[in-house]
């Protein structure tokens, strides 16, 4: 009777010592699964990105268009409206569009704008749809070099003119500058015979 009662005990240490050693093993070599790599979200500007380009010359509504990225020419004389004088054998319709591009439809019988290397539009020699019309600069398509050679116009406010423009659109009269956070009439009569409009 002791002898089954020893061999039962041995029984059941033993039955005890090896479901010890299978959940340790067990527990040793569990992993836990990989964690799922959080998704990436893109920002909303990426999903839907947007460009802002200049129409000016032959167009029904010059000014600033804003067109997804990816667009043509054709998609921004589409916006500003083309006229019966728009001049469209010389643009490239097809042509993609980048950010801050200057467009310039010519009129009928009009010099066709050459390309520069920026891939904006840029006048011919002597035409006078650039920023620089019979030695005035042009404040709606003067970048910040071109105005900062005016008159009390440094860095800072050729890049508030260019803001302002940007924000409200092209500047209707000359007169408008003055809307300009810092241009007040003083500062004005300074430059009004410096400058012009489209």
């Amino acid at each position: 009777m002791l002898e089954d009662r020893r061999v039962k005990i041995f029984l059941l240490t033993l039955v005890i010592a090896l479901t010890a050693g299978v959940g340790i093993r067990a527990f040793v070599g569990f992993k836990a699964p990989p964690a799922a790599a959080p998704a990436v979200q893109e920002p909303a500007a990426a999903q839907n990105p947007e460009i802002v380009v200049y129409v000016t010359g032959a167009v029904s509504k010059p000014g600033l268009v804003k067109l997804p990225a990816g667009s043509r020419l054709a998609d921004a004389l589409l916006a500003a409206g083309q006229t019966p004088e728009s001049d469209l054998n010389n643009l490239n319709l097809a042509e993609k569009l980048k950010d801050a591009q200057k467009i310039v439809v010519p009129r009928l019988g009009e010099q066709p704008a050459a390309k520069s290397s920026a891939g904006t539009s840029a006048p011919t020699p002597g035409s006078s749809t650039g920023s620089r019309s019979a030695g005035k600069v042009n404040i709606n398509t003067a970048d910040a070099k071109e105005l900062d050679t005016l008159p009390g116009i440094g860095p800072a406010m050729a890049e508030r003119i260019i803001a302002y423009r940007t924000e409200k659109g092209p500047f209707k009269r000359p007169e408008d500058l003055k809307d300009v956070s810092g241009i007040g009439d003083k500062k004005y009569a300074d430059l009004a015979d410096l400058i012009t409009v489209d």
